[in-house]
């Protein structure tokens, strides 16, 4: 084992400066380059990631919805909108960071006025990780979200 620690460090040293190579050679020298065995690590920020948007129905009186994310951190996804027709599934694969909390809106564009809100969900950086469903209901609409919160 003392032999691998050997190698490595001379294998590090080998791409090294000589004056930090000195200062390494004085540091494990005197033995104070060991981390504590308490040392902590810093986790990753949480992040969101959209899988798949399936429309069980579309809106009243439309084939097709043109729909997008919205999100409170001032995302958009995507930049202008995506049809989907009713029993379709959309694959977005969008990731967005979850650091803050989060509200994620799918939106319905409305041609006559405001775009139409379908549903919404929040996220908080607390938030259990995991993969998760959430069913969206809202004008008229009925649409299936699957995300996950990771790390």
């Amino acid at each position: 084992m003392i032999r691998f620690a050997y190698r490595i460090r001379n294998s590090v040293l080998a791409h090294m400066n000589r004056a930090w190579k000195v200062v390494i050679l004085a540091l494990s020298f005197f033995g104070l380059a060991a981390l504590p065995a308490t040392a902590q690590t810093n986790s990753p920020e949480p992040y969101l990631l959209i899988i798949s948007v399936t429309a069980e129905s579309t809106t009243l009186g439309s084939d097709a919805d043109e729909v997008y994310f919205s999100f409170s951190n001032g995302e958009r996804h995507p930049a202008g909108t995506k049809a989907i027709l009713s029993g379709e599934t959309w694959e977005p694969h969008y990731f967005t960071s979850a650091a803050e909390e989060l509200s994620v809106s799918l939106m319905e564009r409305d041609m006559l006025g405001a775009d139409d809100v379908i549903g919404t969900f929040k996220i908080t950086p607390d938030n259990a990780y995991g993969r998760f469903t959430e069913r969206m209901v809202g004008d008229f609409a009925s649409y299936i979200v699957i995300f996950e919160v990771r790390r």
